[in-house]
Parts: structure tokens; C-alpha cells; sequence
């Protein structure tokens, strides 16, 4: 029966909006139970229909007058304004209110640009740190949503889509530059400098950023590192300081392949990036990632295994000199002693058969400081 109605609302709105018009201004005002059917309602029948007929709402309105658009934007202000604590609230609700929020960003460039003026980014950002602190009112305490077996999915795609979207300060002073590959649109918005700057103020190790989400939040990366020496020395200390405090940590491996994507991005910069990430003296982490590697080849072995693999992709690459790939494998004189070591020494053969008995640690070991040495 409550298919039936809201199947029939549905038709409705398509054609009358002063009904849609209507049903925007009337959950406004009921927020508590906007907000209880869109979130809380233990029947997952009434919170997709209450999306699908927010979503049909906004839809159909958007397509008439600026009138009506006005009310969509008041309406998306006022879910940006007060649907967030009810986001955190209800963790394993949230991804329909991204879905809608998003469903009306992609509506074209306007409503991205206004979208990002009212500083979603740095909303975004805030949600998925999920930190006790709030990023956006410092001092202002909040309970964390428990992490386990809970997914960002939504709002990393959201967060992803908005600032590849975003034209970055470099492509604005320098016209010349290309958009990065992973850029969408026509990057008429200017990246806000400093939302993305609460980026780099939290510990990466969360299920929320990386690397549950890495499809969407790699891309992210990328396109704001393109040609730019701050972004991208921020994202290797970023790394570094994710390493240092978590250690050995299950997941850190996936850190390597990551410090990869960054290294290898297809710009000016490649040498640039090698160098802070390798040789620059970082403060309140490991000194370089050679230090790092060093510390991790005894507490942390399939680390050490993937950073190998990453510096044998490195020397591979045409745009890094013969001279800084040869400072590079200076650096890794221990790698051959240390993968002679004596079975029953613990070494990072029998390790790595230990975590991976299906593969012959001995000979993708050998082979990996082959072709890093």
C-alpha cells in the first residue's frame, strides 16, 4: 500500500510543481521527521521512498523557473546546514543523503559551483576524518562513528567528484598546464585552498580514506599534487607521518602501493616527488622513506617486500637521471645481506612464505632486489 501512494506521488509531482514545491516546503519545516524517515526509519521502504521522492522533487523543480530554483537551492542548503549530525548519527543510513546531495552537484555546472561555495569540501573532509574533534569548530567534542565493517563509499566519491571539479591554484597561475587525468568538467571552480588544507591535518590510517575508498580517493590525490611542489610534499609527508605513528599495522602495505601512485603521477614533478619522498629530512615521522623501509624490514617484512617493489618500478622510469636512481640504490647496500640471511634467522624470505604460503617468497624476493639493486 505505501508503494501504491508513493508511487502515485511520484507521478504527480512530474506534472504539478506545486505539489513538488509543496513537499520541499513541508518536510522543510518538519525537519524532525524529514530527518527521522530519511535516516532512523528501521523500514528501508520508507527511507528510500522518502529519498526517491526528495530526489523527484528537487528534480522536477530545478527544470522550471529560477522561482523554483531557489527553493532547490534553499532546500539544499538547508540538508548541507542540519543533515550531517543526523548523517553521523545513523553511519550505516548515510549514503543516501550523499547520494541525494550529489544527485543534485551533477546536475550541471552551476549547481557545482554553488555547491562548493558553500563549503561542502571542507564538510566532506570533516565527515569522513570522523574525528572526535571537529575540524570545522575546533574544541567542539562529538562521538566517533565506529569504523568496523562501516563504508565511506558516498561520501569519498562525492568529496573526489567535488575537487576534480576544482581547478587548482597552479592550472589558475599557470595557464599552460594541462588537466590532470583524472580532472572532469571544465575546472571552472577554484579549488578552496583551505578546506583542502583540513586534508592534511588528520592521520590517514582510517578505513575512511585509504585504502577502502582508493578508487575515489587516489584520483583525488592526483589531481591536486598535478605540477604542484606543496600538494605533492604534503601528501609524501602525509604518508611518512601515517607510517611512522601506525608502524606495523595490518593495512600499511597498501601505503606502498600508494606512495607509487603518487610518485609515478605523469608530470614535471616526478624527480621533485622522488627526492622529498626519498632524501628531504621530514619532522614528527620517519626521516625519508628510506628510513622508513630500514625500520619496517624488521618489524613490518611485507612492507619492506611492496616499498622494494615500488623502488624497482622507480628505476624503471625514463624521467628520473641515472644520478638520482644511482643515490637510490647507494642508499640499499643492506638489501642483499638481507635477503641472504639464514633460514631460521627470521628473515624476510621466511616471512614472507610465512604470511603467503601460496607464493615462493624466495624467488619474488630475489627478484625484487634483482631489479632494485
Amino acid at each position: 500500500k505505501i508503494h501504491d501512494i508513493i508511487t502515485i506521488l511520484l507521478m504527480h509531482m512530474e506534472i504539478n510543481v506545486a505539489l513538488a514545491n509543496w513537499f520541499l516546503s513541508y518536510t522543510k519545516k518538519n525537519k524532525a521527521s524529514l530527518f527521522e524517515a530519511l535516516f532512523e526509519a528501521k523500514n528501508e521502504e520508507i527511507r528510500r521512498n522518502t529519498l526517491h521522492l526528495l530526489e523527484s522533487s528537487m528534480i522536477n523543480l530545478s527544470k522550471e523557473s529560477s522561482e523554483y530554483n531557489s527553493v532547490v537551492k534553499e532546500f539544499v542548503k538547508f540538508l548541507i546546514d542540519e543533515g550531517f549530525p543526523h548523517a553521523r548519527a545513523n553511519p550505516i543510513r548515510f549514503a543516501q543523503f550523499f547520494h541525494l546531495l550529489e544527485r543534485y552537484a551533477n546536475r550541471g555546472g552551476d549547481e557545482k559551483v554553488w555547491i562548493v561555495q558553500n563549503k561542502l569540501i571542507a564538510k566532506l573532509i570533516d565527515f569522513v576524518a570522523n574525528t572526535s574533534n571537529s575540524l570545522l569548530s575546533p574544541g567542539i567534542q562529538r562521538p566517533k562513528m565506529v569504523e568496523q565493517g562501516l563504508s565511506f563509499a558516498e561520501p569519498i566519491i562525492f568529496l573526489s567528484m567535488l575537487i576534480r571539479n576544482c581547478c587548482t591554484e597552479e592550472m589558475i597561475v599557470h595557464k599552460s598546464i594541462p588537466k590532470s587525468s583524472f580532472a572532469t568538467f571544465d575546472l571552472i571552480i577554484p579549488l578552496p585552498k583551505d578546506e583542502v588544507n583540513l586534508l592534511f591535518s588528520v592521520n590517514w590510517n582510517m578505513p575512511s580514506l585509504y585504502p577502502q575508498q582508493s578508487e575515489s580517493f587516489v584520483p583525488l590525490l592526483i589531481h591536486i599534487a598535478w605540477h604542484s611542489k606543496e600538494r605533492s610534499k604534503q601528501i609524501i609527508q602525509a604518508i611518512l607521518r601515517t607510517l611512522f605513528l601506525y608502524k606495523s599495522r595490518p593495512g600499511l602495505v597498501n601505503y606502498a602501493n600508494l606512495l607509487r601512485e603518487i610518485l609515478l603521477i605523469p608530470d614535471n614533478l616526478i624527480e621533485y616527488r622522488v627526492e622529498q619522498a626519498f632524501f628531504a629530512v621530514q619532522f614528527e615521522s620517519f626521516s625519508n622513506m628510506l628510513e622508513c623501509l630500514e625500520f619496517m624490514k624488521e618489524t613490518y617484512v611485507i612492507y619492506a617486500v611492496e616499498s622494494l617493489k615500488v623502488i624497482a618500478d622507480l628505476l624503471r622510469v625514463n624521467e628520473i637521471s641515472f644520478a638520482l636512481k644511482k643515490k637510490i640504490v647507494l642508499e640499499l647496500h643492506w638489501v642483499v645481506d638481507y635477503i641472504k640471511k639464514e633460514p631460521g634467522d627470521y628473515s624476510i624470505i621466511d616471512m614472507r612464505i610465512h604470511f603467503n604460503p601460496e607464493m615462493n617468497g624466495k624467488r619474488v624476493l630475489i627478484q625484487v632486489a634483482i631489479e632494485t639493486i
